[in-house]
């Protein structure tokens, strides 16, 4: 059984994602993130996962910044895990 988890966000919606966004802009394109803390307001984690039989298969994460509301900097951390070879 597949297990997912979190946010996917796909390669097109990353696309539409510019420096300068609103915060509504982004909730708009992206959804409500995943991670969401009360001491950091202006950091948006995107967290996604998928687990099969068990194993991590995918994992992707996204870090988004803001400057008051406007959306500043883009963490893509380090490249998905794909792949029912295990990460």
């Amino acid at each position: 059984m597949d297990v997912r988890q979190g946010n996917l966000v796909t390669t097109e919606m990353r696309e539409k994602l510019k420096i300068g966004m609103s915060k509504q802009q982004v909730r708009y394109l992206l959804g409500t993130p995943m991670i969401s803390d009360a001491f950091h307001g202006n950091r948006w984690d995107y967290v996604y996962l998928l687990e099969h039989r068990g194993k991590l298969v995918e994992e992707r994460r996204l870090t988004l910044i803001f400057v008051g509301d406007n959306l500043a900097n883009i963490d893509e951390g380090p490249q998905p895990c794909r792949g029912f070879a295990g990460c």
